[in-house]
């Protein structure tokens, strides 16, 4: 959890990301802004 930590602090996180959906995700990934997108719950 401290790694996890660290990276909310360093801003790693798009804000709000749980509103987006999977489709909305794929705009900042495009735009190299973002490099993983969590697609659901599960391992």
């Amino acid at each position: 959890f401290d790694v996890w930590g660290d990276m909310a602090r360093k801003g790693y996180y798009i804000e709000n990301h749980a509103s987006y959906s999977w489709q909305e995700g794929q705009a900042p990934m495009i735009n190299g802004e973002a490099a993983m997108y969590l697609m659901g719950n599960f391992v």
